[in-house]
């Protein structure tokens, strides 16, 4: 099986710095390494950005990244020649809308993160959802509306995000993550600027996609640097404050987060560059799991279990995102199969709607009344109910399309994965703070003054969704295999093109 392509073919030759210019490179090896990388920086610059909040101007440690992003773009792409790969002149208008394009997403939408952050409000938990997950996922759905399978690699995006929303819920317990919630402004305001980020980064690819980067990399260093100097200048950071490990490292990680989805996006590499970045809250827990069993950094704020759960369901989501599909269609499994995936997806919808978690709130008021709730969140309120509906989506859309034969080992292999995981999510809310329970009780939750316990209850028609969805996968899996007409999916050479 095949990963997607990550460049596309712009011409030969390397840049001043000697690093390949827009080759198409198709080896699993070279993927591997840049969505590596596309991980740690994403990782690395949560981490530091996190660390920079209430210790250092937001418009220094914005200003700083922006410049070293621009900086690092024209290091890497600007050539030599004036001239754009065509041989014309790039109009000014195209280079003015690129230069500002630049400095807004290096400049402009990192410091409306911070301006809507605080070292304790919104939880770090809710700001690493829109920052990396968030954002991941728009840059996936980006890569996946310009290329085939659609719906399949668009409903993976989905899986992906409920599973990073699953990792970040057990972050603390009880967890701190509400998402919209408490603090739905600056929610608001950074899931706004996720989707500009990678609305502008989507135009900049588009722009050096057609161009070339002999004409768009001036531009775009330009536009992060000077909206960085800008910033830069005002700001009131000493220069002990610039030199600082934590806006050094953070303006490192973004520089090179930056030029790695510029130089990956023009081909199918923002499937590769934006799972990547949805996986960063993964790679960020993981750490702390590991640092913590070596007694680095003592104790752990994490449910193990229910992290590499949700992990595990990240990476078969990944999987299913990037492997590539044969162009000859194959024999679909047959009626049987498609009518047990579509009961699949409607029981998972009633899974949704159905109650699948008992909430037991107990606690004090101020006037030293004794606060106590009882009630229940539907399917839709729990991660377990969106990663069986999800999934039952997956197979149904697999099966309408026409299985591979690798593929249909694929799905089978992530609903097994998936039916595992489920049973160590069941207890997971995608959030705990409720509107009509009196903050002073939720902000106590975790301590002797208050207490909040979630327990499953009866998930039959999540059950029946993931046993239609098992049935289905497994009797698609079976007439391929059976089939002599069937194709081999990996066997197939393929080369995504233009759409």
């Amino acid at each position: 099986m095949r990963l997607v392509r990550l460049y596309r073919t712009e011409g030969e030759g390397r840049t001043q710095s000697g690093l390949p210019r827009a080759t198409a490179f198709s080896r699993p090896g070279l993927a591997f390494a840049v969505w590596a990388i596309v991980v740690l920086a994403t990782s690395l610059r949560f981490v530091m950005d996190t660390a920079s909040v209430g210790r250092f101007d937001a418009s220094a440690v914005v200003g700083v990244s922006a410049i070293l992003s621009g900086a690092l773009v024209a290091a890497v792409h600007w050539p030599s020649r004036s001239r754009s790969a065509s041989g014309h002149r790039t109009p000014m208008t195209s280079m003015l809308l690129m230069t500002i394009a630049s400095g807004l997403a290096q400049a402009g939408l990192p410091l409306l993160v911070f301006a809507n952050r605080h070292s304790d409000a919104p939880p770090g938990s809710v700001v690493a959802f829109w920052t990396t997950a968030f954002v991941g996922v728009a840059l996936v759905c980006f890569g996946a509306v310009r290329g085939r399978d659609r719906l399949l690699r668009l409903t993976a995006a989905l899986l992906l995000l409920v599973s990073m929303a699953g990792v970040l819920a057990n972050w603390e317990r009880p967890s701190s993550f509400s998402l919209l919630v408490r603090y739905t402004g600056p929610q608001v305001y950074m899931a706004f600027a996720a989707l500009a980020w990678v609305a502008l980064l989507s135009y900049l690819a588009a722009r050096v996609e057609r161009l070339g980067w002999a004409a768009s990399a001036l531009p775009i260093a330009i536009g992060s640097g000077v909206a960085g100097a800008v910033l830069l200048i005002g700001s009131t950071p000493g220069l002990s404050a610039l030199l600082s490990p934590i806006i050094l490292l953070s303006a490192g990680a973004s520089a090179v987060l930056y030029l790695m989805v510029l130089s990956v996006a023009p081909g199918r590499g923002a499937l590769i560059a934006g799972t990547a970045i949805a996986a960063a809250p993964a790679a960020i827990t993981l750490l702390t799991i590991l640092e913590s069993a070596v007694g680095v950094l003592g104790p752990r704020p994490i449910l193990v279990a229910p992290v590499l759960a949700a992990s595990a369901v990240g990476a078969c989501a990944i999987a299913i995102a990037l492997v590539d599909s044969s162009r000859k269609r194959v024999v679909p499994p047959g009626r049987l199969a498609l009518g047990l995936s579509l009961a699949a997806v409607l029981a998972a919808t009633g899974g949704l709607i159905a109650p699948a978690l008992g909430v037991a709130v107990r606690g004090g008021l101020s006037n030293g009344e004794v606060f106590a709730a009882d009630f229940t969140m539907a399917g839709f309120e729990t991660v377990a109910g969106w990663l069986a509906f999800t999934m039952a989506l997956i197979v149904l859309i697999s099966v309408r399309s026409g299985l591979g034969r690798w593929r249909a080992v694929g799905i089978l292999g992530a609903l097994v994965v998936l039916a595992m995981a489920w049973t160590v999510l069941q207890p997971m809310p995608l959030h705990t703070w409720v509107t009509w329970i009196p903050p002073e009780v939720q902000q106590d939750y975790g301590t002797e003054f208050a207490s909040i316990v979630f327990t499953p209850l009866s998930s039959a028609w999540q059950l029946i969704g993931l046993s239609l969805s098992a049935l289905a996968a497994g009797l698609g899996a079976w007439s391929v295999w059976l089939l002599p007409e069937a194709v081999d999916a990996a066997l197939v050479p393929v080369s995504e093109g233009r759409s």
